[in-house]
């Protein structure tokens, strides 16, 4: 008797997959009026003039001052891919468990889980 595997547990990738913005940083660095000052950063660290631990503390201080609601309001303009809801939705109905992965910020990971009823 063949039988056939059941679906459990499905890895979904945020960005890019599910939500339209492939990089979450520059997603945000153009949301909030940084890019230029981040692609500085970038290159410095592409030359070896700035180590990454450095680069990536730098580039986040460009986001200092920003409020949370800034930083949601920005993530919510990012649009999900057509199809992403409905997906998440049938794998839902079926029983699936979903989990998000992203290379991106826990804010954003978390806003798509509570508009996608995903648990976290």
């Amino acid at each position: 008797m063949i039988t056939t595997p059941t679906l459990r547990l499905a890895l979904l990738d945020l960005d890019g997959t599910l939500k339209s913005a492939r990089d979450p940083y520059l997603y945000l660095h153009q949301q909030l009026g940084t890019m230029d000052a981040a692609r500085e950063l970038t290159e410095k660290g592409k030359r070896g003039e700035i180590g990454y631990t450095e680069w990536t503390e730098r580039d986040v201080a460009l986001w200092r001052g920003t409020t949370h609601t800034a930083m949601i309001a920005a993530f919510r303009r990012n649009p999900y891919l057509p199809g992403a809801r409905e997906l998440v939705a049938a794998l839902q109905r079926a029983g699936v468990e979903i989990a998000l992965i992203s290379s991106g910020l826990d804010v954003h990971a978390r806003l798509v889980a509570d508009e996608l009823a995903i648990q976290h």
